[in-house]
């Protein structure tokens, strides 16, 4: 299996968030990588490669943080989700899983997938509570 790598969107680097998550990083051996913008119109699968050519992005970027965890076990995940939790950071409602079904994606069609899925958890949510 490939190392495990962590795909950041919107995070401020010298945030005490960011700076949590990629020590997380270091401790868990998990490699930490800020996507940049101008890479939104890449194919996901081509962020795991440095130096990939693509086109940069020209459009409206989006805001929200979100994570992509690639090459991770189920376990690695875990944990990482679990040393997440356990070091009280402020949520980050866009995560997801690299998989062979989104690779060919780029940053904005995730983001607009993971938007979707999380307004209907919150509408399903909702519904149950009322």
């Amino acid at each position: 299996m490939n190392h495990p790598i962590l795909l950041a969107y919107n995070l401020n680097p010298t945030g005490p968030k960011c700076i949590k998550v990629k020590q997380l990083c270091v401790r868990l051996g998990i490699r930490f990588r800020f996507v940049e913008p101008r890479e939104y119109g890449r194919p996901l699968l081509s962020l795991l490669t440095p130096g990939a050519a693509a086109p940069a992005f020209t459009g409206e970027p989006f805001s929200d943080e979100m994570l992509l965890f690639a090459n991770f076990s189920g376990e690695q995940l875990d944990e990482f989700l679990r040393s997440y939790r356990e070091a009280k950071l402020v949520p980050i409602a866009l995560k997801a899983v690299l998989t062979p079904a989104n690779s060919g994606w780029n940053s904005l069609q995730l983001h607009k997938e993971l938007n979707r899925e999380h307004a209907e958890m919150q509408r399903q949510v909702t519904a149950r509570r009322n």
